[in-house]
């Protein structure tokens, strides 16, 4: 089990920090419903924010890493622009040369999209780290005070997950670079490291998703004892450091459960688009959604209103027709 802690110090004391905490929820909200956006788990207002506080299913692995990689990302970037109090960007020092070197796979290399010409690495003769690179460390600490665990097996297997959450804000962090020189002969290139958008963090967390370990409670309890008993913080799970992890097996996400508030799939909308930029799952939403829950799938046909033919009238403004588009919708019945 996990909860929300009360206010602590951080969030208390520190100009601008609930706030930021305030918009990594919403920010890890809005990303989980995006990445599953055409699953039977469509990751709902109220099933999102049962499953940060309660049971152990892959969902709720999920669930629990976004929103501490989220925490973590929005005050990282807040600290970075100043708007916490206390906190900072992390100025670029020599350390950053020898970048943990396992890590340095991970890194993305970016530079600025007018600059992509400077690409080509043997037009570059000298680079160096500078500016201002974001310091995750603030918002870890903060996101490890948000929500606290009970010492027992479905805390501990909570309490992993969270910092799989944690921990791949840094993991996914990239290397931004800035090209100067005469003519635009990026003769010097100065580098900083900065968080990844955070779709690109939700995306990797989904892929975790998808390789989750379920873990059996015997196991667990086994590695929650010898850790008690060693007196050790950190509870080594049998599982890969950096993998989710669950105990229970997921509900039937097909069938309406008020309780938890899961509406089930019927009445969703499934997709029938089919273009070179339609993902796998959505492609699939149909069969997914509709058939495989013992749906069929219905297609409306609605009339809209749209503005057309609009032209700058001279000055200052628009002037549009008003049009009328039929649009297809299709879903499960």
């Amino acid at each position: 089990m996990s909860k929300c802690a009360k206010t602590t110090d951080l969030t208390q004391d520190t100009e601008g920090v609930a706030e930021s905490v305030t918009s990594g929820i919403l920010l890890a909200l809005q990303h989980c419903q995006n990445v599953f956006l055409w699953d039977k788990w469509n990751c709902t207002n109220v099933e999102f924010h049962r499953l940060t506080k309660s049971t152990a299913t892959k969902e709720a692995a999920f669930s629990k890493a976004i929103l501490a990689a989220a925490v973590v990302h929005s005050i990282t970037r807040d600290c970075s622009r100043g708007d916490i109090q206390d906190c900072s960007c992390k100025p670029v020092r020599n350390e950053l040369r020898g970048y943990n070197s396992n890590h340095r796979k991970n890194i993305q290399s970016v530079t600025d999209s007018t600059l992509d010409e400077a690409n080509d690495s043997n037009s570059i003769k000298d680079w160096s780290w500078s500016g201002c690179s974001d310091d995750t460390s603030f918002g870890n600490l903060v996101a490890k005070d948000y929500i606290t665990f009970e010492d027992d097996v479905f805390g501990s297997v909570g309490k992993h997950n969270y910092r799989v959450g944690r921990e791949i804000v840094y993991q996914t962090m990239i290397k931004r670079c800035r090209c100067h020189g005469v003519s635009g002969s990026c003769s010097t290139k100065t580098c900083w490291m900065q968080v990844a958008p955070f779709k690109d963090v939700a995306r990797k967390l989904k892929e975790k998703y998808n390789k989750a370990v379920r873990l059996s409670q015997d196991n667990v309890e086994a590695a929650v004892a010898l850790s008690n008993s060693i007196k050790n913080d950190k509870k080594y799970l049998p599982a890969p450091e950096y993998a989710l992890v669950y105990l229970e097996q997921s509900p039937d996400y097909c069938i309406l459960n008020a309780t938890n508030g899961w509406p089930g799939t019927k009445g969703r909308t499934c997709s029938k688009t089919l273009s070179e930029f339609t993902s796998v799952s959505e492609r699939k939403s149909c069969r997914n959604l509709c058939r495989q829950c013992g749906h069929r799938v219905k297609k409306e046909t609605r009339t809209v209103k749209k503005s057309c033919n609009c032209n700058f009238q001279w000055c200052c403004s628009v002037k549009c027709d008003i049009c009328l588009e039929k649009v297809e919708r299709h879903y499960c019945v």
